[in-house]
């Protein structure tokens, strides 16, 4: 059985985050990929707790990561519902129409 430390997993979280990350800056106008990314960053963060609860041995940051998540993917469900009746509405699926919401 391979044993990995948790340095290990730390580094693999980076890996998720900095992929996310890149995902931000690169979907300048795909406001679908811009969520993905986001997605993406969220789950390492939660990754993260997940590792500081298994290495400390203590249950609160396994709850925490359950409410992230949950949190998460509620952000989630109403940004692409919003991103869907706009695009049906406006046929516009890029983030440039951002500019035309503002209030």
């Amino acid at each position: 059985m391979i044993l990995i430390n948790s340095i290990t997993f730390v580094y693999i979280i980076f890996l998720i985050f900095f992929t996310g990350l890149f995902g931000v800056f690169a979907a300048k106008r795909n406001l679908v990929l811009f969520l993905l990314s986001m997605e993406i960053i969220f789950l390492s963060a939660s990754l993260m707790f997940s590792v500081g609860a298994h290495s400390s041995d203590d249950a609160q940051g396994v709850v925490f990561t359950i409410f992230l998540l949950a949190v998460v993917a509620n952000e989630v469900a109403v940004g692409l519902a919003l991103l869907i009746a706009y695009t049906r509405k406006h046929n516009i699926s890029k983030l440039s129409f951002l500019n035309l919401v503002k209030g």
